[in-house]
């Protein structure tokens, strides 16, 4: 029921393999990216075709690096020094235009 959750135990198994519990078990998934038994543009499609069997689509897959409240933030933050570094640099380089 949580797409993001479903993802990522899909990319584990792919990645990974899959051995299920037991001493002697018949059947064992490949660890597909493990051993470079596909290319990761093969299993992000596989994936991409398991998620749309289920009617997951990619856009609800929310796995943000950053919160955007704080990616604003920093965002604001480089902004704002950026303009102040520029600031200096036109007021530096009148005041030598000025002393010549």
């Amino acid at each position: 029921s949580d797409p993001d959750l479903f993802s990522q135990n899909i990319d584990k198994f792919i990645q990974n393999g899959a051995v299920p519990p037991g001493e002697n078990p018949e059947l064992k998934m490949e660890a597909y990216g493990d051993k470079n038994i596909l290319t990761q543009q093969e299993i992000s499609d596989i994936e991409s075709y398991i998620l749309k069997l289920n009617k997951v689509e990619r856009g609800m897959l929310i796995n943000p690096w950053i919160k955007p409240e704080r990616f604003f933030e920093v965002f604001l933050v480089i902004i704002l020094l950026t303009f102040m570094v520029l600031i200096f640099y036109k007021i530096s380089s009148k005041q030598k235009s000025n002393q010549v």
